[in-house]
This record gives C-alpha cells, structure tokens and sequence, in this order.
C-alpha cells in the first residue's frame, strides 16, 4: 500500500489524479480554506473519507453518499482518499 500526502493552504486548487496512480493507494489531503475540486479518473474505485469544517460537498460523475463518506465503483484501481478540510466547497469528480 502506498501512501499519498497533500497539504492546499488557503485557495482554490483542482487535484487531477492519473490512473496510473498504483492499486491500494491512501491519498490524505489537508485543505485550508478555499475551494477543492478532487477529480478522479472513470473506471478506479474510489472511497472518500471528508472531515471539515462548514463547507459544502458536490459531486460530479457516479458518486454515492452516505453522511461524510462518498465512493464511486470501478474494475480498476482502488483507492481510499481522507480529505480534512476547513471553511469552503468540495467538488467530486468522476471523468
């Protein structure tokens, strides 16, 4: 398993992820506050943890939520993503 770290000060950022990121992998991002768009490529599983502050969460793609936690399926790589993240927006993105 292999571990990711992220830390977004204050902004807006979008993090693209490649699907030729590694199987099993555990991205843990820090976000200040500001605007962060995650997009994820179609076809890896993914599993969102979010802990934050007053902030929103939006989705875009295939997404399921079920209170601060969010997946969407696929026959490809799996991956756990945490987000902690303070005042702002969070978009999901599945492309």
């Amino acid at each position: 398993m292999r571990n990711l770290q992220i830390a977004c000060p204050a902004g807006n950022f979008t993090l693209a992820f490649a699907d030729s990121l590694p199987d099993d992998m555990t991205i843990t991002v820090e976000m200040g506050a500001g605007n962060l768009r995650l997009a994820v490529p179609a076809g890896v599983a993914a599993r969102v943890a979010v802990n934050r502050g007053p902030s929103s969460v939006a989705t875009e793609g295939a997404w399921t939520a079920s209170g601060n936690s969010y997946a969407t399926s696929g026959t490809g790589s799996s991956w756990t993503i945490n987000v902690t993240m303070g005042v702002g927006n969070l978009t999901l993105a599945s492309l």
